[in-house]
């Protein structure tokens, strides 16, 4: 019987963030077993990826688990690399790099779970899209949780017929841009009810300790920098949207 537990990403595999779950019992708990049972119960990416046995979880003050004095799990380097009928496929070699890009390891082998390696849901859109562009076949995010390795990816890939592939080009740096049908809808019943917090999504969060509010300012001007959405408004131009 598992007493305490705490699941957190650590940095591995060339700082490649991963599930870690460390946990402590009063019996010797087999890792194997605990990782089967999981993954009966829970999807792919909540599923951790390495696991250690504690005599017992270090505690904060307050009662919480004190996260920097869990030892830090390190990956080994000696992994099994892709094997030879794989590797020696230009198929092969080209989703390798694919998964090594997306995931942004150094080292895997064939057989190596994505989603275990610290893929989730979006990462696994990633992959999807540069595996359409690479090989000119589409793949269905089912088939990609399906075929999670480069060994059952390849035969996959290779039984599809090759299409073009459907590229949105990026839209080149302009001052302002046409809007959409959607948005064109959404901005003329704003104009009825400008006070209106129907598209609003509230939220709230509770900070304990002391609040450094230059680091708070200073996070979320990166998140305006880098997430253009942020930075987006709507006004009329002429008499047209």
């Amino acid at each position: 019987k598992i007493e305490t537990v705490a699941v957190l990403s650590q940095g591995t595999q060339a700082e490649c963030k991963v599930l870690c779950a460390f946990f402590s019992a009063k019996d010797k708990i087999d890792t194997g077993k605990l990782k089967t049972h999981l993954q009966r119960h829970l999807p792919a990416y909540m599923v951790p990826v390495h696991y250690q046995q504690l005599d017992a979880l270090p505690y904060t003050s307050s009662g919480k688990i004190d996260r920097k004095a869990l030892p830090h799990i390190t990956v080994s380097d000696n992994i099994e690399m892709p094997s030879p009928e794989i590797f020696r496929r230009k198929e092969g070699q080209l989703l390798v790099s694919i998964f090594k890009e997306t995931l942004n390891i150094e080292n895997l082998s064939s057989t190596d779970h994505f989603f275990e390696l610290g893929g989730n849901s979006l990462a696994a859109i990633v992959l999807k899209s540069k595996i359409s562009a690479a090989f000119q076949v589409q793949l269905t995010m089912q088939e990609v949780f399906e075929h999670p390795t480069i060994r059952e990816l390849v035969p996959l890939i290779l039984q599809k017929t090759p299409q073009t592939a459907v590229v949105i080009p990026k839209a080149s740096e302009a001052p302002y841009y046409p809007v959409s049908s959607q948005q064109k809808r959404l901005y003329a019943l704003h104009q009825f009810d400008e006070n209106s917090m129907a598209y609003n999504i509230p939220g709230v969060f509770v900070l304990e300790g002391k609040l450094d509010r230059e680091l708070v300012q200073a996070a979320c001007e990166l998140l305006l920098q880098r997430h253009e959405a942020l930075r987006t408004y709507f006004e009329l131009i002429g008499q047209d949207l």
